[in-house]
């Protein structure tokens, strides 16, 4: 397997890396595109996913992150007094967190959480952009996680959990999160590798089809998926007869979440370069969003016959969401949220890039308009800014204020009917509505 591998991640970069010159003698005057990509983000991209996939698939280094044995970590929680976080030198702390931590993050970030800061947090899902999850899946153990400022060791995880455990909990809150329970299976985070891959390739690819620019460029696209593919699909009985005892190990990933993520990544980027097809939840011409922020107040939100709202939620609702959670985040929560990313386990992003233009979303309860989005900005700017904060994020220009309120008492924000939507989370660019997309999901009536 590791051979076969091996060749497929040498074709993938061999592919990437073929000289501009050459490709030049081969080509036609019809196909100057082809030499732009040559030097493009394209290339590096795929660069990039060969070494990664090798790294990923072969590694089984044990990084220097791991774990302190002379560190005991367990026990009960240890509670502690407000005057610990009492003003010093360099904010709550005697000094500034250090240069050069760990994982890629950033030090100015992280003095102004750390030292500045008493309610806030990086955006969700930072750790996504850092080694984070590199390292804690190379490890052969657990990994120590230190003070930015002290040095002092923090931390000690996994403990009583596999690695992927702890990644996953932490892409399914948007945070890492140091506990002992498990809320997402393999196939879970497989949804969320494939997300991230496809923001990544839409942010280098765009979502128009290749074909229109080059029938050349996008065969040879083609053809690299396919090895890909093939690399993902081979069955483990096959690659089972050529291997020898001491390498019956890697037949166990053979079946694993990665080559699933493998074959659903393969999959999709041969559709997603392809696809040119309007969805059909595109905006509604009539709905008129936009305006002055229009306040209501809290009875809104009184008790009906289905806990704040008239009836529960649709059934059948858009974008895959789970019914049931909608149930509950609509009508019977005032507070709480859909998990942080929890749009990205969802066809919401598809549906986002793949319109033509602004996109309709509907009250899971009533399936009156709530939101038109994007306006004033690019379907990459509001998915961008979705990803950034963990929710989908609307705008003033993108409310529909017949259908919608923000309470004054709170910035709760919410449909007329009563169902709960999210909250209006100001920042320097103005109003920005934090919205669950389980609320949103409804169809129209």
């Amino acid at each position: 397997m590791t051979t076969s591998l091996l060749l497929v991640l040498l074709s993938v970069g061999a592919a990437a890396f073929t000289s501009p010159q050459n490709i030049a003698s081969k080509q036609t005057a019809k196909s100057p595109i082809m030499l732009q990509m040559e030097s493009s983000p394209r290339r590096k991209f795929m660069k990039d996913a060969s070494f990664f996939s090798g790294a990923l698939l072969l590694s089984n280094t044990k990084p220097v992150f791991a774990s302190d044995e002379t560190i005991t970590p367990g026990g009960k929680i240890t509670l502690g007094s407000d005057d610990i976080m009492e003003p010093k030198a360099h904010g709550t702390s005697a000094e500034p967190v250090q240069e050069n931590l760990r994982y890629g993050v950033s030090q100015k970030l992280a003095d102004k959480i750390c030292n500045f800061n008493r309610h806030f947090a990086e955006n969700g899902g930072y750790f996504q952009k850092t080694s984070f999850e590199d390292i804690v899946m190379a490890s052969k153990g657990p990994v120590t996680f230190y003070d930015s400022v002290t040095g002092k060791p923090l931390f000690v995880a996994p403990i009583g959990r596999s690695a992927e455990d702890f990644v996953n909990e932490s892409y399914t809150h948007g945070w890492p999160h140091i506990s002992s329970s498990n809320n997402r299976t393999p196939q879970q985070l497989n949804t969320t590798l494939f997300q991230a891959l496809k923001k990544r390739i839409i942010t280098l690819f765009g979502t128009k089809p290749i074909i229109k620019i080059s029938k050349i460029m996008t065969t040879s696209l083609l053809l690299v998926l396919l090895s890909v593919g093939a690399a993902a699909f081979t069955s483990p009985q096959n690659i089972a007869s050529k291997q020898t005892a001491n390498q019956q190990s890697m037949l166990q990933m053979e079946s694993s979440p990665r080559r699933k993520f493998m074959k659903d990544a393969s999959l999709f980027s041969g559709a997603l370069l392809l696809t040119n097809t309007k969805p059909v939840f595109a905006s509604d011409e009539t709905i008129t969003p936009g305006g002055k922020i229009t306040l209501g107040s809290d009875d809104i939100m009184d008790p009906k016959a289905h806990g704040t709202s008239a009836g529960p939620a649709q059934e059948n609702l858009r974008y895959g969401v789970s019914q049931k959670l909608a149930d509950k985040i609509c009508n019977f929560n005032r507070h709480f949220a859909e998990m942080g990313g929890y749009f990205q386990s969802t066809s919401f992003e598809d549906i986002v890039m793949a319109s033509k233009g602004p996109v309709t979303f509907y009250d899971s309860v009533t399936g009156k308009p709530l939101f038109v989005a994007p306006i004033g900005r690019s379907a990459e700017d509001f998915v961008n800014e979705s990803y950034t904060h963990g929710w989908p994020s609307f705008r003033d220009q993108e409310v529909v204020w017949d259908s919608v309120r923000v309470l004054k008492s709170s910035g709760e924000t919410v449909s007329v009917s009563g169902t709960h939507l999210g909250h209006n989370l100001p920042d320097k660019r103005g109003n920005r509505y934090c919205i669950n997309l389980v609320s949103v999901a409804g169809n129209p009536v």
